[in-house]
């Protein structure tokens, strides 16, 4: 809901039903210019919106808000990067519907964008010990 309210608010969006093709890029870069973090997301098995499309807007939108990466694309691991206004995250074993597919792994990535926490660690656990 928050999401819809700030779109609604910065007057970004013009949605109808019959037309489900939204180009994305213009309205996350004016949510962003306007200085409203934002963290993208994908599961690694999306059908409907593969990885490689999420992580090739979110290349383009840093590409034209002039960006620099601050942290590589790398792992993160459930059990901290910090991307200032544009955070990109993969869920891995999710697909599209990333809190049903995931559910412990979506409330803790939500969770950490919410109380503007960094991403999880991103060095593999030990394991025993």
């Amino acid at each position: 809901m928050l999401c819809i309210t700030i779109i609604e608010k910065l007057n970004v969006l013009n949605y109808s039903d019959t037309d489900p093709n939204i180009n994305m890029l213009p309205i996350l870069k004016r949510i962003v210019q306007n200085h409203i973090q934002v963290w993208v997301f994908s599961g690694d098995q999306d059908s409907v919106i593969p990885l490689l499309g999420s992580r090739t807007l979110i290349r383009e939108l840093a590409h034209d808000l002039k960006f620099k990466i601050t942290v590589p694309y790398g792992a993160w691991f459930h059990k901290g990067q910090y991307g200032n206004l544009l955070t990109f995250a993969t869920v891995r074993g999710a697909g599209h519907m990333v809190p049903y597919a995931q559910p412990s792994r979506a409330l803790h990535l939500f969770s950490s964008f919410v109380n503007g926490r960094r991403l999880p660690n991103t060095t593999r656990p030990s394991i025993g010990g």
